[in-house]
């Protein structure tokens, strides 16, 4: 359950708990006292290749999983990094920069808010209604091209987002998906104006 409570996955497990990672590889684990962390990449149940932080914490004599973080990807030279902040409930960036709209950048992404949130980047069709996108509860939104996911960036985590390639001409959307931590609803921040677009010509 995306940014779901431990009673929310205790209620409904088969929500919280994926298929489990295939071809895992652990990168070099770096301890600090009773905490650690280290890189992941793995093959997830769909095929895809997949790496992320994770967090550790030692209890007991027993290491712990404590949290997931986002990695960083290496910028080659030649593209532009355009400042990206997530707050409650935004995204801070200018979209009508000459990188962005160049679609030849990359995100530097930093988590300014209070609360632990995502990144999801998507094309949409120029006449589309983005809030209907959002609300649509088909899989495959025709027209709807997902770019990027990229979570959880929790307060003060920042990290940058290189793409596979230039962005081709077109409308593009941003949408953080996590719930509230403080509406007992749980709503989508996404729900509550956490989004925004951008244009690549």
């Amino acid at each position: 359950i995306m940014g779901g409570t431990v009673e929310d996955c205790q209620s409904a497990p088969d929500e919280c708990i994926d298929e489990p990672f295939a071809n895992v590889t652990v990168g070099e684990v770096t301890i600090d006292g009773d905490t650690a962390k280290t890189d992941v990449a793995a093959t997830d149940s769909e095929g895809d290749d997949d790496s992320f932080g994770v967090y550790v914490v030692k209890e007991d004599d027993v290491w712990k999983l404590d949290g997931l973080f986002v990695l960083s990807d290496e910028v080659p030279d030649g593209v532009d990094v355009v400042d990206l902040d997530l707050v409650e409930f935004a995204f801070a960036f200018d979209p009508a920069s000459d990188a962005v709209e160049s679609g030849n950048f990359a995100f530097h992404v930093k988590n300014t808010g209070e609360q632990a949130h995502m990144l999801g980047i998507i094309k949409i069709p120029e006449d589309a209604d983005l809030q209907e996108i959002l609300q649509s509860e088909e899989e495959d939104v025709p027209g709807v091209e997902d770019i990027d996911f990229r979570f959880p960036y929790n307060p003060g985590d920042e990290s940058d987002l290189v793409f596979d390639a230039p962005l081709a001409p077109g409308r593009y959307a941003l949408a953080c998906y996590i719930g509230d931590a403080n509406d007992p609803e749980g709503t989508p921040h996404a729900f509550k104006g956490m989004t925004a677009e951008f244009m690549v010509k």
